[in-house]
């Protein structure tokens, strides 16, 4: 007959036999054995040790590649104390809401990514490329911008089409509002 004290140490001996085995598939670099791995050390033994400190491995990717990685405002590091870039995987402890990575690379705006790290191995951050220049438009501008290639536009309503171009020694009025141009319809 089995006893309390018996039941106990099994519970323990299984979970730290997960987990080994875990860190053994993480090492080998098979993250989706690592993961089912986990979630049974999870799911089993929650209790444990070893399962209430689990984490899961997820990829995070970005477009373009190279890019920074914060988790909880802190940039993740590697072992060298590097800051982690995209691709990398990322180790995440499972909880009740899904975490936020925010991802960062120069010339870029930054991204933030939604990690359910019990469901998702994979996750993929699209970048947009930042404003390369800020034009400031008068209050009573209103309409549409709209850009294709090098060339940007914006659609007063009721007003004029006007090509925006950054131009030296022009004023941004006579940029916006130049004397030639299209009428818009209102």
């Amino acid at each position: 007959m089995r006893t309390n004290a018996d039941e106990l140490e099994a519970y323990l001996s299984n979970a730290t036999k997960l987990s080994a085995q875990a860190k053994e598939q993480m090492r080998g670099k098979d993250y989706k054995g690592a993961r089912e791995t986990i979630r049974e050390l999870v799911t089993k033994y929650p209790r444990a040790p070893e399962g209430s400190i689990a984490k899961f491995p997820v990829l995070v990717k970005s477009v373009p590649d190279g890019a920074e990685i914060q988790m909880d405002g802190t940039v993740l590091r590697d072992g060298e104390g590097k800051a982690l870039r995209t691709p990398a995987m990322v180790d995440v402890a499972p909880s009740k809401k899904a975490k936020a990575l925010v991802v960062r690379l120069d010339g870029f705006e930054p991204a933030t990514v939604s990690v359910d790290p019990v469901n998702d191995s994979a996750v993929e951050a699209l970048l947009g490329r930042a404003a390369d220049e800020v034009l400031p438009l008068p209050l009573a501008a209103s309409g549409h911008l709209a850009m294709g290639g090098k060339r940007t536009f914006l659609a007063l309503v009721g007003g004029r089409a006007r090509r925006l171009r950054p131009r030296p020694r022009v004023a941004l009025d006579e940029r916006l509002f130049g004397r030639r141009g299209d009428r818009v319809p209102p």
